[in-house]
Parts: structure tokens; C-alpha cells; sequence
């Protein structure tokens, strides 16, 4: 009701309620399905390149002894 109110009872002033709009919401979540976290990204290639570093100072105590 109060987007009614605020529409002044026009379909045409509506963003997401809009006739011509109907696949906004679709479009929406699925871009936001996309959307990547960046701290996830960065979090799993540190943990990459610090296990990397484990392996190469394993491999190295290995050899010396």
C-alpha cells in the first residue's frame, strides 16, 4: 500500500513492480549469485602460497636428512 501511495497509483512510476520490469528481480539475484567475496580469494591463495612454503621446507629437511 505505501508503494501505491508513493506511485500516486501509477504502475509506470515503479522500479521493480514495473510491466515492462518483470525479469529485474531474475537479473538481480542471479547477479548476486556472481558476486565474489574478495577476502575469500585472497584468503585461499595466502593459505595456497603458505602451504607451498611448507611442502618446500619439508622437502628440504627431507633431503638434509
Amino acid at each position: 500500500m505505501s508503494i501505491d501511495a508513493y506511485s500516486d497509483g501509477d504502475r509506470t512510476n515503479r522500479v521493480l513492480s514495473h510491466p515492462i520490469a518483470q525479469e529485474l528481480p531474475e537479473k538481480i539475484s542471479e547477479s548476486v549469485e556472481k558476486w565474489r567475496n574478495p577476502f575469500r580469494e585472497a584468503f585461499l591463495t595466502l593459505r595456497g602460497e603458505v602451504l607451498d612454503l611448507k611442502a618446500m621446507m619439508n622437502a628440504m629437511q627431507g633431503r638434509s636428512n
